[in-house]
């Protein structure tokens, strides 16, 4: 999960990561203002080849680290717009309607515990 960090940058700060090698969770930081627009646009995100889809950030962060597909969905704070979480897969998929709900659902939640935490 990526959150946005105090004051006007637009490098979002990965805040819970899990199953990525430390390699990659410290790869060259995200601009999210991109991805902030499409999430905005669409709801979600989803980079079918991660290896190959020309909107990736830090491609060849991810073809070491041997991820196929990433989804991702926004993170809102009393519906603004604050971050996003992501899942990655290492094979290159699709996501059914049910599983993007699902990480929707689990963004909530962060999104929740951040305004409860930083109010």
């Amino acid at each position: 999960m990526r959150l946005a960090p105090d004051g006007e940058t637009d490098e979002y700060v990965a805040v819970a990561q899990t199953g990525l090698s430390k390699n990659y969770i410290h790869a060259n930081p995200v601009r999210m203002s991109p991805i902030m627009k499409l999430l905005k646009k669409d709801g979600h995100i989803h980079y079918r080849d991660a290896q190959k889809d020309e909107r990736v950030q830090n491609r060849e962060a991810k073809i070491k680290e041997g991820i196929g597909s990433v989804l991702v969905v926004p993170v809102l704070v009393q519906e603004e717009l604050k971050g996003s979480l992501a899942l990655y897969t290492e094979d290159v998929r699709d996501f059914s309607e049910r599983e993007i709900e699902f990480l929707r659902v689990l963004a909530e939640q962060g999104g929740g515990w951040r305004s409860k935490r930083y109010g």
